[in-house]
């Protein structure tokens, strides 16, 4: 392997298999300079160690050098739905992704995300190039028209996306790690506590010390009380039902902090497009098989504060049970983001939590502080029981433009 091969090789086990997206002639994993000597690049081969390895590339000159020596596939970057869930346990795509233009790039993140049971790497370059000097004649196999670069994807983008960033020498490109394990969205959380000089209560603390020692699976407890297939298929106390959101066919609606996606079998049926979002990438995994059924669903990692990524118009927005989770710097950045997302006249249903039932001011509301967190909109606050003391505020609120 070249120096490439070498630093791939420390992310893949000998027991992972692997999939590489958009593999060209498998440059990452054979010894490019003996290719370029001897026009055999698989002279004295030396390859990725692994369990199994399947190429897949829209060029079919590359396969055809490729696939005396590696099985291989003729598949295109916007064809990934073809492979399942969690298929291979390493999926990677090296010097690809900036020949796709931005929003395809992203959507090939989450889908390779999706199909990688353990990680996704990535390696693009870390300023924009047209790489026009490489449609010609690349690697000797005639004209290229898909070497051309359509994008550049910034590594702060990609740091949003979950990944680890690292600029290897020589090429001194961008490296981006995926670890599914890993939680996203916990940096945040930490620097957002320790900038609130307020105590904080036990339940808190230890949401965020957890979530900054990765460590997942307390973290979803604490998230989502053990929430499992069972609990998915019930439909106790939901905003859908208690708030009577009324959704129409043409509807695109954001469930944001979705996390196993319980409310989309209620919603997806119903509207044109469902968008769940979520930061933490275990949450989204499960969605996504749980929700399966609904093309109309789709399912997003976020970075756990804002919506940057996002700018299609949203009729109806709803966010169940989450604002207790997010310290108020968070849930006030939320906030704005939604008002921004939203069409004129979409509608934001959610809870906010009470300060007289969670006595925790890093993330509880006074009855002042929950209108002036939603100022902008013209609220209806909406009392759903009798019970007293209960721990939420219930609203729908309204985007008007004057």
């Amino acid at each position: 392997m070249n120096w490439f091969g070498e630093l791939i090789q420390k992310e893949i086990t000998k027991n992972d298999s692997v999939l590489d997206l958009g593999c060209g002639i498998m440059q990452a994993t054979t010894d490019v300079i003996e290719y370029r000597k001897t026009r055999n690049p698989f002279k004295n081969l030396r390859v990725i160690k692994c369990k199994s390895l399947l190429g897949c590339d829209m060029w079919r000159s590359y396969l055809d050098v490729a696939k005396k020596y590696f099985p291989v596939v003729q598949i295109s970057m916007n064809e990934l739905d073809r492979f399942v869930d969690e298929s291979f346990d390493v999926v990677m795509c090296l010097d690809v992704l900036e020949h796709l233009e931005l929003q395809e790039a992203l959507n090939a993140i989450e889908n390779m995300k999706r199909i990688a049971r353990k990680k996704l790497i990535i390696y693009t370059p870390s300023n924009f190039k047209t790489n026009e000097e490489h449609v010609e004649n690349v690697w000797n196999l005639g004209e290229n028209r898909f070497q051309e670069h359509k994008s550049f994807l910034e590594p702060k983008l990609l740091k949003k996306l979950g990944f680890s960033i690292s600029f290897p020498y020589p090429d001194k490109n961008t490296l981006g790690i995926f670890n599914k394990q890993d939680l996203e969205g916990t940096e945040n959380g930490i620097q957002q506590m320790k900038l609130n000089n307020k105590n904080t209560t036990d339940r808190t603390y230890e949401y965020w010390k957890e979530a900054a020692n990765g460590n997942l699976n307390k973290v979803m407890n604490k998230i989502c009380d053990n929430y499992n297939k069972d609990d998915f298929n019930l439909n106790k106390d939901s905003i859908i039902f208690n708030l009577n959101i009324k959704f129409k066919k043409e509807d695109i609606v954001l469930d944001l902090a979705c996390g196993i996606g319980r409310t989309c079998k209620w919603v997806a049926p119903k509207v044109a497009r469902y968008i769940g979002i979520d930061f933490i990438p275990a949450m989204i995994d499960k969605a996504r098989i749980f929700n399966k059924d609904y093309q109309n669903a789709e399912f997003f990692v976020n970075d756990g504060k804002t919506l940057s990524s996002w700018d299609i118009p949203i009729d109806i927005v709803y966010c169940e049970l989450a604002f207790q989770h997010m310290l108020k710097p968070v849930q006030q950045s939320y906030v704005k983001e939604i008002y921004r997302v939203l069409k004129q006249n979409g509608r934001f249903y959610g809870q906010l939590p009470r300060l007289s039932y969670y006595k925790d001011e890093t993330y509880s509301l006074s009855e002042e502080e929950a209108k002036e967190l939603l100022k902008d909109f013209n609220v209806t606050w909406i009392q759903i029981h009798n019970k007293y003391p209960y721990p939420y505020y219930y609203f729908k609120a309204m985007k008007e433009i004057s």
